[in-house]
């Protein structure tokens, strides 16, 4: 049964009583409203009696959310009411576990607790800024409003967890193997922000929850301006060309501080226009009409700022941790090129990344609030220089047709993968185990998985293959072709990583000694996939020993990345460099 709170104006009582469909959205549709028109739906409150006023709107306001709560709690699965933390702890139920199922069974069953329990958080979260602003009697934007509309209505609650299972369903990892709590929350609250982005722009203008400013040079209004205002600051690829000013800025000296700012609107520039051409060549060859080009534009520059790297880390563990110290470092880098150019499938791929390092005290969420409380035993905790906070996902998109006659095309923003690490070395426990290192590379693929994947995506294994059997090639290329296939089928066996070292630095040296530069390059990727394939299963082994080997791994891996590099700067390929 449904109960709506009824205020009653001659006495200020409240009675309970079943509440129809049309009285329940009435009720729900108030809550949106400043105090004021609150005041103009109760009998006999106004403003002669302001104290009164105030008191019954909040007692009223209470009792409607209580009614919202009992709708939304069943939205979300709950067995009775739940308020606030009390939700969170409902959600704890296991519901559908399958006996026995299939991997992906396994996961979208976990992938609906977690998802219900993020959005029962970001539910209470919406609750505690409405009673925040009633109680400073302030009124909310429109756009705050959207938001807590969407996360705050049963029907709209109930349509976020199909979309994530959906995201779930049809994600090629998660029907490899079981994923962790940790791993699902992040993929699909990260594939949830990002999508609700991209779909604002496709919303009329009363119903957006974002309010950001867009500008531009060879588009109108169409680039975000974050992204312009924060370029400088961080490092760029655009289809295989860097921009870059940290390195400039740090080594320049400027008397004069117009000369900075002159130097840094020239980048701007540069920098915009280099990524305005990239996408619309890529509209113009998608056909998009000029309203669906700009919101192209504007859903991409929008992850390429500010609003992308907040995606990440309210999606991430990082986010649990706030770091500070002397010395503290942020590297932010994007990249977007185009996957499939000229095919069908053609799309925008965006990679961005977020790096803290040198850092050497850092707060948690539960020493804030024991900070906040007066408990000085809230932290800071110290840390070694030589942890850091790693944030990645890679984003894909691309257009779709018009809705409806009449509507432009539409833009999909995807997520295809994500990493989130987190390291600190406690100056005073050492290691921490848990929550202080949570490492998701491929969105948690462990390193034999992700080496089947890479290399089944990669489809070189077949190509060299071919090569070795070809007679009209010379011995030492079939050689190193035979080298390269062995190689790649040792990556696939999670105990034969020693061996696929061994051949794929056979398959180097054997390459060096011809003219396949390609070859060379090739082998020389495989090796390095396979120092991180290697450095990844020691990463959890206990022991001194293994933490070396991680590090001498990921050493050998990275020199060998610097020597391929330089062969490709020296080639004038910008893009392989």
């Amino acid at each position: 049964m449904s109960c709506l709170s009824e205020v009653r104006g001659d006495n200020a009582a409240f009675v309970l009583r079943e509440a129809t469909p049309g009285e329940l959205s009435c009720s729900l549709w108030s809550l949106r409203q400043p105090p004021s028109h609150a005041a103009k739906r109760v009998p006999h409150l106004g403003s002669d009696n302001s104290a009164g006023c105030e008191n019954l709107i909040r007692s009223w306001t209470r009792a409607a959310a209580k009614s919202r709560m009992l709708l939304l709690s069943r939205a979300l699965g709950c067995s009775s009411a739940c308020h606030g933390a009390e939700m969170a702890s409902e959600l704890l139920f296991s519901s559908m576990s399958p006996d026995g199922g299939s991997i992906l069974q396994r996961n979208c069953a976990v992938a609906k607790t977690v998802m219900r329990q993020a959005l029962a958080k970001l539910s209470a979260q919406c609750d505690e800024e409405e009673e925040q602003y009633l109680r400073t009697r302030t009124t909310p934007s429109r756009q705050k409003k959207n938001r807590w509309a969407l996360y705050t209505s049963p029907d709209r609650v109930q349509s976020l967890i199909a979309d994530s299972l959906r995201f779930v369903r049809h994600h090629p990892e998660c029907r490899l193997r079981k994923l962790s709590e940790e791993q699902l929350r992040f993929l699909m609250l990260l594939q949830h922000l990002v999508a609700e982005d991209t779909l604002d722009f496709f919303r009329p203008e009363e119903d957006r929850k974002h309010s950001d400013s867009f500008e531009g040079i060879l588009t109108t209004a169409a680039v975000n301006s974050q992204l312009v205002k924060d370029a400088h600051r961080s490092e760029w690829t655009v289809e295989g060309r860097s921009f870059s000013m940290q390195a400039e800025l740090s080594e320049k000296s400027f008397e004069v501080m117009q000369d900075r700012r002159r130097l840094i609107t020239a980048f701007q520039e540069e920098l915009v226009m280099s990524l305005e051409n990239l996408l619309l060549d890529y509209g113009r060859r998608r056909g998009l009409s000029e309203p669906g080009q700009v919101r192209l534009v504007q859903a991409v520059t929008t992850q390429m700022s500010q609003c992308g790297l907040a995606n990440l880390d309210r999606s991430s563990q990082a986010a649990k941790y706030f770091v500070s110290g002397q010395g503290l470092e942020q590297r932010t880098a994007y990249n977007i090129s185009v996957m499939d150019a000229g095919l069908p499938s053609e799309a925008l791929q965006l990679s961005l990344f977020c790096i803290k390092t040198n850092f050497t005290t850092y707060h948690t969420e539960a020493g804030l609030e024991m900070l906040s409380a007066g408990d000085e035993e809230g932290g800071p905790d110290t840390c070694d220089p030589s942890s850091y906070l790693y944030q990645y996902a890679t984003l894909r998109f691309r257009t779709l047709p018009p809705v409806a006659p009449g509507c432009c095309e539409m833009t999909e923003c995807v997520v295809l993968d994500a990493l989130d690490e987190v390291y600190s070395k406690d100056l005073d426990h050492g290691l921490q185990p848990s929550g202080a290192r949570e490492s998701f590379v491929l969105s948690g693929i462990p390193a034999d998985d992700r080496g089947t994947l890479e290399l089944a995506a990669d489809g070189l294994a077949a190509e060299y293959r071919t090569v070795a059997g070809d007679q009209k090639r010379s011995q030492q290329e079939r050689d190193a072709a035979e080298s390269y296939v062995e190689a790649a089928s040792q990556l696939e066996e999670a105990d034969s990583f020693e061996r696929a070292l061994m051949s794929a630095s056979q398959a180097v040296e054997r390459f060096r000694g011809t003219d396949d530069k390609k070859g060379l390059a090739d082998a020389r990727r495989l090796l390095v996939h396979a120092y991180c394939c290697q450095a990844e299963r020691l990463r959890y082994a206990e022991g001194e020993a293994c933490r070396t080997g991680v590090r001498d791994a990921l050493q050998a891996g990275a020199q060998l990345a610097a020597e391929q590099a330089a062969d490709y700067k020296a080639a004038g390929d910008k893009r392989g460099e």
